[in-house]
């Protein structure tokens, strides 16, 4: 059915569905031996169901599988999405949120389930790292703090574990990004007021952007002071 349905809200309920099955033992691994799984992948590059397509990836990478998936099949989904970084720019660009958002919960899991690969720094998993410092810095609050808790799960990597660039550089270059470019406020702002936005939900995020500037100075420590003065 998911393989030839050509109506979007069928293929979205498809995949919903599938999504949920996974917690009964679909895992990645499994998911790759269905027939449909190439129909899976290619809908990761859809516009309006590329949001339901990483949240069954993500689903199937969070159930457990005996034996463990290798880090080959992994490597495959992270390889898969570091190629959709052109269209995440342009989605992006086109306030396309649902695209964006389904790319950062991809993430969010590749990372959440096995965050040592991902530190090692092998095949693409840098580039993976790169592409999420783009998704901290989308100006919607609620993709960039998906992509957050990305970092969140790397500080449970001991140092020793990862490659040289995610160790002090990839800190140097994150705490840039929640500097520069992440919860600006609103344009025109004049006052609370006249504005669209919330106050209260502007400063949760504001103290959100803070503590991983904490947790990166941490890092760093006097390094952080180069590049934040």
């Amino acid at each position: 059915l998911l393989s030839s349905a050509d109506n979007q809200d069928m293929l979205q309920r498809c995949l919903q569905a599938l999504a949920g099955w996974c917690k009964f033992g679909i895992s990645l691994s499994t998911l790759k031996t269905l027939p449909f799984y190439a129909s899976v992948k290619e809908l990761t590059r859809s516009p309006t169901l590329c949001k339901g397509a990483c949240e069954l990836f993500a689903a199937a990478i969070k159930t457990t599988s005996y034996p463990a998936e290798s880090d080959d099949t992994l490597m495959e989904v992270v390889d898969d999405l570091v190629a959709l970084q052109p269209l995440y720019m342009e989605a992006q660009a086109q306030r396309n949120d649902d695209f964006c958002e389904g790319l950062a919960m991809l993430s969010r899991a590749l990372m959440a389930r096995s965050s040592k690969f991902i530190a090692s720094g092998r095949g693409q998993t840098l580039q993976l790292s790169h592409f999420c410092l783009e998704m901290v810095a989308h100006p919607n609050k609620g993709i960039s703090e998906i992509a957050m808790e990305y970092w969140d799960e790397l500080d449970f990597v001991d140092m020793s574990a990862r490659c040289e660039p995610m160790r002090g550089p990839i800190y140097q270059a994150l705490l840039e990004v929640l500097a520069t470019r992440c919860a600006p406020y609103p344009a025109g702002f004049v006052d609370w007021d006249s504005c669209e936005e919330e106050e209260e939900e502007f400063h949760m995020f504001r103290r959100r952007i803070e503590e991983a500037l904490l947790n990166c100075c941490v890092c760093l420590r006097a390094e952080s002071l180069a590049i934040l003065c």
